[in-house]
């Protein structure tokens, strides 16, 4: 048996995680609208068959730890020709990491998901960081 250190078999096991969800993955177009000069940005967002339809989850990042804002992201279903064919509201959650950083350095991040009972071919995902603004 091979001796692999902790760092290679975590490289090894991401690596092979990536792959196959490539490849079971269908092709949808995604598209990302972001505020201007906030500093929470929807950084990506992956579109999955689940057993009861499709479910749309995507990522929040900042450069640092700042206060998580308020609001929500909108998830829409666009045609080709720009027509909405549904769309729904996500509410986003703040994560918090350990991955052995000093939390000064660490960043922000938050999730979010959204499930829709089908999706079209020929559409695409438009998400989009709605902030409240008080």
């Amino acid at each position: 048996m091979i001796k692999l250190n902790s760092t290679l078999k975590l490289v090894l096991l991401c690596s092979l995680l990536v792959f196959l969800g490539g490849c079971s993955s269908t092709s949808i177009k995604t598209k990302i609208i972001n505020v201007p000069n906030e500093k929470w940005r929807v950084t990506g967002v992956w579109v999955s068959e689940t057993e009861n339809g499709w479910r749309v989850s995507g990522r929040l990042n900042s450069p640092n730890i700042f206060g998580l804002p308020d609001g929500h992201v909108i998830v829409s279903i666009v045609s080709e020709d720009g027509m909405i064919l549904d769309r729904r509201k996500a509410s986003y959650r703040r994560i918090f990491g350990n991955a052995g950083r000093y939390r000064k350095h660490q960043f922000g991040v938050a999730i979010f998901s959204v499930d829709f009972n089908s999706i079209p071919t020929d559409t695409e995902i438009v998400t989009q960081l709605q902030l409240t603004i008080i």
